[in-house]
């Protein structure tokens, strides 16, 4: 049993962390970057919650009950991909921005070199 709490408080201090995610800069971005619908990262911290407020429940029940068990490593591998997923999406706006950056940097290499080109008067 001490083993399935160790492994309900990690999943708990999972969802508390990817709830927060949920609302971070970077993945509100993605999602208005992409023109995706922001409403389901809403979706998604109710789900949290209330998978997180079942939880003590469920790590008792899961010893004398199969099907909560079941359910109970379901909902652990789900919320450990849409971690994994944050993840991604919280790199690739990251690496957007970079490009983005990049690219300004990069677009007119030779400015500087026109202006003391043009106005030295020669």
């Amino acid at each position: 049993m001490a083993v399935e709490y160790i492994g309900g408080s990690i999943l708990s201090a999972v969802i508390e962390v990817l709830s927060e995610k949920v609302t971070a800069p970077e993945i509100l971005g993605f999602f208005k970057s992409h023109k995706l619908n922001d409403g389901l990262l809403g979706k998604l911290k109710e789900t949290l919650n209330t998978l997180n407020g079942l939880l003590d429940d469920a790590e008792e029940k899961q010893i004398t009950k199969p099907a909560v068990q079941r359910w109970l490593n379901d909902a652990r591998h789900a919320v450990y991909e849409a971690e994994d997923l944050m993840e991604v999406i919280e790199y690739e706006h990251l690496r957007s921005k970079d490009i983005k950056a990049a690219s300004r940097r990069v677009r007119n290499p030779l400015g500087l070199y026109r202006i003391w080109w043009f106005g030295n008067g020669s």
